[in-house]
């Protein structure tokens, strides 16, 4: 076959394969039967793909609920799986709840997911009937826009009341903070989370390594929306070291953020730092509290404490802190959130100080309280009404109980150390009183105490209250001004000066006074000033001691309690009340006076009154000693009227009566008649002595000149040495140098040079 041919039969046979193609192709197909989609759960009697269903309020979404499929269920429940709900918004954040599956119990069936064609099943099935209620299991969580994020295994949502309930374990978390429950609601209409069972807080430190915290209770709920937390029924909130406890406890947070702004306590409030330093506060406790703090949430600023109210500041080891108690209570603190600047306390007041190394321990009561002071802390304080203020066991005195030293005012002003620390300064005011026990009381209307200095001032400013007054076991005082040292040894008083020295009992101790005041009785001392120091007291200004008609005055006046001495200066004046002395035994007063005493007689008093410049009287001898002058020193009493340079008295053991009478230089001397002296005696010489028992006077001198005014003649008589009596009319001379003039002149003695 030639080419040409074998040409001419392949073309011949492509066309007819050709024909053959086309002629297939251009055949009407058949359609194929529907794709049946593979069923996820053989017990579902319809089930469907992706699906939204949508709720609207006018214009605005409401809710919304995304799943990857749902299955429909003989009893009418509806199972949504890869669930997402879109809570209704609120103030423009997003709640979503989630989960691995959800469950519809029975409802109409607009509310479930439409059955859709093979062709539907692949596009997003769109329904706007929303399910009331719905169970999501499988790692149920619930997300805030705001990165709230909350965890559980099962969570319920019920469209009616908007709210979310958790059975079972609950996590959850939001920035720094997280924590776990048994239990759980959210209110997505009032933004409330609450943990129910078992709840525990835990806020991680910041990027320094501060803030940590951690809380427990027995339910917790979030008010997201309002801004506050509130922890119910055995509230612990740890914060680092400190801890704080209540019933209840509500936390309210700043606006933008979730730090603390303020706590609320209710019921057994308290918070605790054991690790405080020395000074600061440790404790804070009450039935209620309320605290404020500063922007960073840490940092204490105030604090109102309600029922029962106490506070505790931290000392060193070993040793109690102050404590501060009150029905009400507010604290302000530095910024160091820990030191007071600032208290106010009201009913039942209470402030305990420790004693220190050099001061005892101290309770202040009152019925309120006002402290402030710089940052560094407390310095000042003043207690108002019904102030009672203790030093506890501060008088200790040997043979006696330990006392307290008690000061009851009005009101009490204070200035302690920074901190309110140890008492510097203390000032009363309003009816005051001083007590330290039994050994001294004082009064006035205002006591400063001086604590570092150990003194003690009574004042009454102005012409309101009572004169000031201080008692000891010794005396009494009362005066414009009166300043004391505690220990009782120092007392200096100015204007008015009125004391009593207080009758001494039997057995009283070496404490004595002068022999001529009776020992069981008061003595009056008045004076302008007085200063006593130890066993002395002076008495300056117009003073004046006396008892009865016995009494000294002097520009000057001192005692001395321990040995009985006193001394006089400028202007003194005395008067002793002494009574006569009997005679040595009855024959000799016959002699001396005609008559015999009879048994039983009352014994009969006279005072006797020397002036002079100075008196020192010395106790041991019973010697009072008058000088100074001019003018001389002067004595009248029944012994007579003397001058000289010096006089002395000699008392007898008791101080009732003159043992001995001396009179020292330029002695001038005028006796006084009796009923058996015809005539007084005008004596001069060098020196006097008068014998009281004997009633017997012996002058000496060179010479002594005696004159006696007769009712018509002076009769003189000179001699060295005379000596004569009271009640006799006889002149004994002795030495001699003596001689008698019977009669000078007719007339009146000449003046005697005194």
């Amino acid at each position: 076959m030639t080419w040409q041919r074998r040409t001419r039969l392949g073309l011949a046979l492509f066309v007819v394969m050709f024909a053959i193609v086309v002629a297939f192709s251009l055949r009407r197909r058949p359609a194929p039967a529907d794709a049946v989609p593979k069923r996820q759960d053989p017990r579902a009697i319809v089930e469907s793909g992706r699906g939204v269903t949508l709720s609207t309020q006018g214009a605005k979404e409401d809710l919304k609920i995304e799943y990857e499929r749902s299955a429909q269920y003989e009893d009418g429940t509806t199972k949504l799986v890869g669930l997402k709900v879109e809570l209704p918004p609120r103030d423009g954040k997003v709640m979503i709840l989630s989960g691995d599956e959800a469950i519809i119990q029975d409802e109409a069936a607009d509310a479930r997911p439409q059955r859709t064609s093979a062709a539907q099943s692949q596009a997003t099935a769109t329904s706007s009937a929303v399910p009331q209620q719905m169970v999501v299991k499988g790692n149920a969580k619930l997300t805030s826009s705001d990165g709230l994020v909350v965890r559980a295994a099962e969570a319920t949502y019920s469209r009616s009341d908007e709210m979310v309930r958790v059975p079972g374990e609950v996590t959850f978390a939001r920035g720094r903070m997280s924590g776990r429950s048994r239990g759980a609601t959210y209110d997505n209409g009032r933004d409330v989370l609450w943990l129910l069972a078992e709840p525990r807080i835990t806020i991680a430190p910041d990027e320094r390594g501060q803030g940590a915290s951690d809380m427990t209770a027995s339910s917790v709920g979030f008010a997201r929306r309002d801004r506050y937390v509130r922890l119910l029924d055995g509230v612990r909130i740890a914060r680092g070291a400190q801890i704080t406890r209540a019933d209840d406890s509500t936390l309210f947070l700043q606006p933008a953020a979730d730090i603390i702004q303020r706590v609320e306590l209710r019921g057994h409030s308290s918070v605790v730092t054991p690790d405080a330093t020395p000074g600061a506060l440790q404790s804070m406790s009450a039935a209620n509290m309320n605290l404020g703090y500063a922007p960073d949430g840490r940092t204490l600023q105030q604090a109102s404490l309600m029922g029962n109210a106490a506070v505790q500041m931290a000392a060193t080891a070993g040793t109690r802190g102050r404590r501060l108690g009150g029905n009400t209570l507010s604290l302000g603190f530095a910024p160091d959130g820990s030191t007071l600047t600032t208290l106010g306390a009201r009913d039942s007041v209470r402030v305990d100080l420790p004693a220190q190394d050099s001061t005892p321990a101290r309770v202040i009561r009152s019925a309120t309280l006002k402290a402030s002071g710089p940052p560094t802390g407390i310095n000042q304080a003043r207690f108002d009404g019904n102030v009672d203020y203790r030093e506890l066991q501060a008088i200790a005195r040997q043979g006696e109980d330990e006392a307290d030293r008690v000061v009851t005012a009005r009101s009490l002003d204070t200035t302690t150390e920074p901190g309110f620390g140890d008492i510097e300064r203390a000032t009363f005011t309003g009816k005051v009183v001083l007590t330290e026990g039994t050994a001294r009381e004082g009064s006035a209307e205002r006591v400063d105490y001086a604590v570092n200095e150990g003194t003690v001032a009574f004042s009454s400013p102005g012409k309101t209250g009572d004169r000031p007054r201080v008692n000891d076991a010794r005396a009494s005082v009362a005066a414009a001004t009166i300043d004391t040292t505690l220990d009782g040894e120092t007392l200096i008083a100015s204007g008015g000066v009125r004391s009593v020295l207080k009758a001494r009992t039997q057995g009283a101790g070496k404490r004595t006074r002068p022999v001529m005041f009776r020992d069981n009785q008061p003595v009056n001392v008045t004076a302008d000033d007085l200063e006593s120091k130890g066993s002395l007291a002076v008495y300056t200004g117009k003073a004046r001691l006396w008892q009865g008609r016995t009494a000294i005055s002097a520009k000057t006046l001192t005692l001395d309690d321990d040995s009985g001495n006193l001394k006089a200066k400028g202007d003194v004046v005395s008067t002793l009340e002494l009574e006569d002395a009997p005679a040595a035994d009855p024959d000799d007063a016959k002699r001396r006076t005609g008559r015999r005493p009879a048994d039983g007689t009352p014994t009969e008093t006279s005072p006797t009154t020397i002036t002079a410049q100075a008196l020192d009287y010395q106790e041991a001898e019973r010697r009072a000693i008058y000088t100074g002058g001019p003018p001389q020193p002067h004595l009248v009493g029944p012994e007579g009227d003397l001058t000289a340079d010096r006089i002395e008295l000699f008392l007898n053991a008791e101080g009732r009566s003159l043992e001995r009478l001396e009179g020292y230089e330029d002695v001038a001397l005028e006796t006084i008649a009796t009923d058996t002296t015809t005539v007084p005696r005008d004596g001069v010489g060098k020196r006097l002595t008068y014998f009281a028992a004997e009633e017997k006077y012996v002058m000496t001198g060179g010479p002594v000149v005696v004159l006696e005014q007769l009712p018509t003649e002076c009769r003189v008589t000179i001699g060295s040495i005379l000596t004569f009596y009271r009640s006799i009319d006889t002149i004994t001379m002795d030495g001699n140098a003596g001689r008698r003039t019977q009669t000078v002149s007719s007339g009146k003695c000449p003046e005697q040079p005194r």
